[in-house]
């Protein structure tokens, strides 16, 4: 395997891991577990996390308004999670090192709007 197929491949399971670690820490960890739209939502915006987690080298700025639109709905629509911002961060993270100065500074611009949601 080539180096960035290996990259892609790990962040194929990073993905996967961030997407198993927020269903267990809502449904199995939560006090007062989810059901019905709350549950719907919550699932949705974990995997829009997961899928812009595992994006995030091969789209870096695509992979983070996914991520920044997921974070966002799970704020306005459901319980917001505890472990989806890292999520988000890491979508940060990877428009800084892999995109464009362009692309750079209107993720800054999205994640200042992020903040105000």
């Amino acid at each position: 395997m080539s180096g960035r197929t290996s990259a892609l491949a790990v962040d194929g399971v990073l993905g996967a891991g961030v997407l198993v670690a927020l269903l267990v820490e809502r449904f199995m960890l939560d006090a007062a577990p989810a059901s019905g739209w709350d549950a719907a939502a919550r699932v949705v915006a974990g995997v829009g996390l997961a899928v812009a987690v595992a994006l995030r080298r091969r789209v870096p700025f695509g992979a983070f308004v996914l991520s920044a639109a997921a974070l966002c709905f799970e704020v306005l629509v459901a319980s917001p999670s505890w472990l989806a911002p890292y999520a988000n961060l890491l979508g940060v993270f990877s428009v800084a090192l892999y995109a464009g100065r362009r692309q750079a500074w209107w993720g800054l611009g999205i994640l200042l709007g992020c903040m105000g949601v």
